[in-house]
Protein backbone atom coordinates (compact mmCIF):
# COMPACT_ATOMS: atom_id res chain seq x y z
CA UNK A 1 0.00 0.00 0.00
CA UNK A 2 1.34 3.41 -0.94
CA UNK A 3 2.09 5.77 1.86
CA UNK A 4 0.19 9.01 1.58
CA UNK A 5 1.66 12.14 3.12
CA UNK A 6 0.77 15.77 2.99
CA UNK A 7 3.22 18.61 3.28
CA UNK A 8 1.55 20.54 6.01
CA UNK A 9 1.36 24.27 6.34
CA UNK A 10 1.93 25.77 9.75
CA UNK A 11 -1.00 25.05 12.05
CA UNK A 12 -1.90 27.56 14.73
CA UNK A 13 -2.87 26.10 18.05
CA UNK A 14 -4.55 29.34 19.06
CA UNK A 15 -7.76 30.79 17.69
CA UNK A 16 -7.50 32.90 14.53
CA UNK A 17 -9.88 35.68 13.62
CA UNK A 18 -10.20 38.75 11.45
CA UNK A 19 -11.12 42.18 12.78
CA UNK A 20 -14.64 41.79 11.43
CA UNK A 21 -15.15 38.77 13.66
CA UNK A 22 -14.05 40.29 16.93
CA UNK A 23 -16.62 40.70 19.67
CA UNK A 24 -14.54 42.90 21.98
CA UNK A 25 -15.12 46.53 22.76
CA UNK A 26 -12.21 48.10 20.90
CA UNK A 27 -12.19 51.33 22.90
CA UNK A 28 -8.60 51.83 24.03
CA UNK A 29 -8.62 52.94 27.65
CA UNK A 30 -5.40 51.47 28.97
CA UNK A 31 -1.86 50.83 27.76
CA UNK A 32 0.25 47.67 27.78
CA UNK A 33 4.03 47.53 27.42
CA UNK A 34 6.03 45.08 25.31
CA UNK A 35 9.75 44.64 25.98
CA UNK A 36 12.58 42.34 24.89
CA UNK A 37 16.29 42.02 25.60
CA UNK A 38 17.49 42.62 22.05
CA UNK A 39 15.74 43.80 18.89
CA UNK A 40 18.45 42.39 16.62
CA UNK A 41 18.41 38.61 16.45
CA UNK A 42 19.77 35.92 14.16
CA UNK A 43 17.83 33.40 12.11
CA UNK A 44 16.49 30.53 14.26
CA UNK A 45 17.40 32.24 17.54
CA UNK A 46 15.03 31.84 20.47
CA UNK A 47 13.78 35.09 21.96
CA UNK A 48 11.30 36.11 24.62
CA UNK A 49 8.94 39.06 24.91
CA UNK A 50 7.44 40.35 28.13
CA UNK A 51 4.03 41.99 28.14
CA UNK A 52 3.10 44.01 31.21
CA UNK A 53 -0.19 45.69 32.04
CA UNK A 54 -1.28 48.08 34.81
CA UNK A 55 -4.47 46.04 35.12
CA UNK A 56 -5.36 42.34 35.19
CA UNK A 57 -5.63 40.93 31.67
CA UNK A 58 -8.37 38.50 30.72
CA UNK A 59 -6.68 37.71 27.40
CA UNK A 60 -4.17 38.82 24.82
CA UNK A 61 -4.50 39.33 21.06
CA UNK A 62 -1.55 38.94 18.70
CA UNK A 63 -0.93 39.79 15.05
CA UNK A 64 1.85 39.79 12.47
CA UNK A 65 0.04 42.23 10.13
CA UNK A 66 -1.36 44.98 12.35
CA UNK A 67 -4.56 43.03 13.00
CA UNK A 68 -5.60 42.38 9.44
CA UNK A 69 -5.55 38.86 10.87
CA UNK A 70 -4.89 37.88 14.45
CA UNK A 71 -4.85 35.16 17.06
CA UNK A 72 -5.85 35.29 20.70
CA UNK A 73 -5.76 33.38 23.95
CA UNK A 74 -8.09 33.61 26.95
CA UNK A 75 -6.93 31.28 29.75
CA UNK A 76 -9.54 30.17 32.24
CA UNK A 77 -7.97 32.11 35.08
CA UNK A 78 -6.92 35.06 32.98
CA UNK A 79 -3.37 36.20 32.28
CA UNK A 80 -2.66 38.62 35.10
CA UNK A 81 -0.41 41.63 34.73
CA UNK A 82 2.65 39.93 33.20
CA UNK A 83 3.00 37.50 30.29
CA UNK A 84 6.10 35.98 28.67
CA UNK A 85 5.93 34.89 25.02
CA UNK A 86 8.39 32.78 23.01
CA UNK A 87 9.31 33.49 19.40
CA UNK A 88 11.79 32.24 16.81
CA UNK A 89 12.14 33.88 13.38
CA UNK A 90 13.10 31.51 10.56
CA UNK A 91 13.78 34.10 7.84
CA UNK A 92 15.89 37.26 7.63
CA UNK A 93 14.51 40.79 7.45
CA UNK A 94 12.40 43.17 9.49
CA UNK A 95 9.65 41.55 11.57
CA UNK A 96 6.98 43.50 13.45
CA UNK A 97 4.66 41.96 16.03
CA UNK A 98 1.46 43.61 17.30
CA UNK A 99 -0.38 43.09 20.59
CA UNK A 100 -3.54 44.15 22.38
CA UNK A 101 -4.50 43.36 25.95
CA UNK A 102 -8.09 42.54 26.92
CA UNK A 103 -9.50 43.33 30.38
CA UNK A 104 -12.21 41.45 32.24
CA UNK A 105 -14.86 43.83 30.89
CA UNK A 106 -13.66 43.06 27.31
CA UNK A 107 -12.13 46.50 26.89
CA UNK A 108 -9.02 46.29 24.71
CA UNK A 109 -5.84 48.30 25.03
CA UNK A 110 -4.33 50.37 22.30
CA UNK A 111 -2.14 48.42 19.87
CA UNK A 112 1.48 47.97 20.93
CA UNK A 113 4.08 46.87 18.40
CA UNK A 114 7.69 45.77 18.54
CA UNK A 115 10.07 45.42 15.57
CA UNK A 116 13.01 43.07 15.14
CA UNK A 117 15.86 43.03 12.67
CA UNK A 118 16.54 39.38 11.84
CA UNK A 119 20.06 38.89 10.46
CA UNK A 120 21.75 35.84 8.98
CA UNK A 121 24.59 35.69 11.51
CA UNK A 122 26.50 32.45 10.93
CA UNK A 123 23.69 30.88 8.93
CA UNK A 124 24.25 29.28 5.53
CA UNK A 125 22.34 30.39 2.44
CA UNK A 126 20.82 27.74 0.15
CA UNK A 127 21.50 28.67 -3.48
CA UNK A 128 20.01 25.61 -5.14
CA UNK A 129 18.85 22.07 -4.54
CA UNK A 130 19.12 19.18 -6.99
CA UNK A 131 17.57 15.72 -6.68
CA UNK A 132 19.88 13.00 -8.02
CA UNK A 133 17.70 10.03 -7.14
CA UNK A 134 14.57 9.00 -5.29
CA UNK A 135 12.58 5.81 -4.82
CA UNK A 136 11.25 4.43 -8.13
CA UNK A 137 12.65 7.33 -10.12
CA UNK A 138 11.76 7.19 -13.84
CA UNK A 139 8.88 4.78 -13.18
CA UNK A 140 5.11 5.15 -13.03
CA UNK A 141 3.61 7.01 -10.06
CA UNK A 142 0.30 7.86 -11.71
CA UNK A 143 -1.02 4.48 -12.79
CA UNK A 144 -3.91 5.88 -14.81
CA UNK A 145 -1.38 6.69 -17.55
CA UNK A 146 0.30 4.23 -19.91
CA UNK A 147 3.95 3.22 -19.54
CA UNK A 148 4.91 5.53 -22.41
CA UNK A 149 2.96 8.58 -21.25
CA UNK A 150 5.22 11.17 -19.50
CA UNK A 151 2.29 12.03 -17.20
CA UNK A 152 2.94 8.73 -15.38
CA UNK A 153 6.10 10.24 -13.86
CA UNK A 154 6.12 11.91 -10.48
CA UNK A 155 5.23 15.60 -10.10
CA UNK A 156 8.02 16.34 -7.66
CA UNK A 157 7.92 18.78 -4.75
CA UNK A 158 10.21 19.04 -1.74
CA UNK A 159 9.76 20.59 1.68
CA UNK A 160 12.14 21.51 4.49
CA UNK A 161 11.09 21.84 8.11
CA UNK A 162 12.71 23.90 10.85
CA UNK A 163 12.46 23.81 14.61
CA UNK A 164 10.00 26.42 15.87
CA UNK A 165 7.35 27.00 18.51
CA UNK A 166 3.84 25.85 17.71
CA UNK A 167 2.65 29.03 19.40
CA UNK A 168 4.22 31.87 21.43
CA UNK A 169 2.62 30.40 24.55
CA UNK A 170 4.68 27.19 24.36
CA UNK A 171 8.31 26.58 25.28
CA UNK A 172 8.94 23.36 23.33
CA UNK A 173 10.37 23.40 19.81
CA UNK A 174 8.88 21.20 17.09
CA UNK A 175 9.69 20.60 13.44
CA UNK A 176 7.40 22.84 11.36
CA UNK A 177 7.20 23.36 7.62
CA UNK A 178 9.51 26.20 6.63
CA UNK A 179 9.83 26.02 2.85
CA UNK A 180 7.77 24.21 0.19
CA UNK A 181 9.14 24.21 -3.34
CA UNK A 182 7.38 24.65 -6.64
CA UNK A 183 6.26 21.42 -8.31
CA UNK A 184 8.35 19.95 -11.13
CA UNK A 185 5.76 18.22 -13.29
CA UNK A 186 6.44 14.84 -14.88
CA UNK A 187 9.75 14.65 -13.07
CA UNK A 188 11.05 17.65 -15.09
CA UNK A 189 14.35 19.32 -14.35
CA UNK A 190 14.90 18.33 -10.73
CA UNK A 191 17.01 21.39 -9.91
CA UNK A 192 15.52 24.32 -8.03
CA UNK A 193 17.24 27.71 -8.17
CA UNK A 194 16.72 29.20 -4.70
CA UNK A 195 19.33 31.95 -4.81
CA UNK A 196 16.86 34.85 -4.73
CA UNK A 197 14.74 33.52 -1.85
CA UNK A 198 17.07 34.32 1.07
CA UNK A 199 16.74 30.84 2.57
CA UNK A 200 19.15 30.50 5.50
CA UNK A 201 19.95 27.47 7.66
CA UNK A 202 21.65 27.56 11.03
CA UNK A 203 24.34 24.89 10.56
CA UNK A 204 24.04 23.79 14.20
CA UNK A 205 20.38 22.87 13.83
CA UNK A 206 18.75 19.78 12.32
CA UNK A 207 16.15 19.86 9.56
CA UNK A 208 13.70 17.41 8.07
CA UNK A 209 13.48 16.90 4.32
CA UNK A 210 10.36 15.71 2.50
CA UNK A 211 9.97 14.70 -1.14
CA UNK A 212 6.57 13.90 -2.61
CA UNK A 213 4.67 13.26 -5.81
CA UNK A 214 1.96 15.95 -5.71
CA UNK A 215 -1.50 15.11 -7.05
CA UNK A 216 -4.15 17.61 -8.15
CA UNK A 217 -5.64 17.79 -4.66
CA UNK A 218 -2.26 18.70 -3.13
CA UNK A 219 -2.01 15.31 -1.43
CA UNK A 220 1.19 13.51 -2.34
CA UNK A 221 2.84 10.13 -2.33
CA UNK A 222 6.07 9.77 -0.41
CA UNK A 223 9.11 9.49 -2.69
CA UNK A 224 11.56 8.69 0.13
CA UNK A 225 10.41 5.29 1.46
CA UNK A 226 10.15 6.83 4.92
CA UNK A 227 10.47 5.89 7.70
CA UNK A 228 13.28 6.31 8.39
CA UNK A 229 12.58 9.99 7.91
CA UNK A 230 15.07 12.23 6.19
CA UNK A 231 16.97 14.50 8.57
CA UNK A 232 20.09 16.53 7.88
CA UNK A 233 22.43 19.04 9.49
CA UNK A 234 25.34 21.10 8.19
CA UNK A 235 27.30 21.06 11.45
CA UNK A 236 30.01 18.72 10.18
CA UNK A 237 30.74 21.06 7.25
CA UNK A 238 31.35 24.26 9.26
CA UNK A 239 35.14 24.00 9.10
CA UNK A 240 35.53 23.12 5.42
CA UNK A 241 32.58 25.21 4.16
CA UNK A 242 32.10 23.39 0.83
CA UNK A 243 30.15 25.06 -1.96
CA UNK A 244 28.10 21.90 -2.47
CA UNK A 245 27.05 19.14 -0.12
CA UNK A 246 25.76 15.80 -1.36
CA UNK A 247 23.41 14.06 1.06
CA UNK A 248 22.81 10.35 0.47
CA UNK A 249 20.28 8.07 2.20
CA UNK A 250 20.67 4.50 0.88
CA UNK A 251 17.78 3.13 2.95
CA UNK A 252 15.50 5.66 1.26
CA UNK A 253 16.95 5.45 -2.27
CA UNK A 254 17.44 9.20 -2.00
CA UNK A 255 20.28 11.54 -2.89
CA UNK A 256 20.21 15.32 -3.24
CA UNK A 257 22.74 18.12 -3.55
CA UNK A 258 22.67 21.46 -1.75
CA UNK A 259 24.55 24.40 -3.27
CA UNK A 260 25.52 26.67 -0.39
CA UNK A 261 26.89 30.11 0.39
CA UNK A 262 28.74 30.22 3.71
CA UNK A 263 29.27 33.40 5.77
CA UNK A 264 32.70 35.00 5.58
Amino acid sequence: MKKIITILSIVLVISCTSDAEKMNDTTASFVINVTTDNNTVTVDQNLTLTITSPEHLKGIELSNDNFVTSSSVYPGGGIGKTLTLNYRFTNVGGKTLYFKGVKEDNTTSEIKSITFNVVKGNSVKILSLKINSFDRMNTSWDLEYSNTDPNRLADVCFGITKLNFNSPFESTLNQKLWYKSEVKENQGDLTWNLSNLNLYLNPDNSFNFELVDIDNNNVGQDLTKSPPYIQFSLASYKQTKPNTVTLTYPDNNLEFILELEWPN
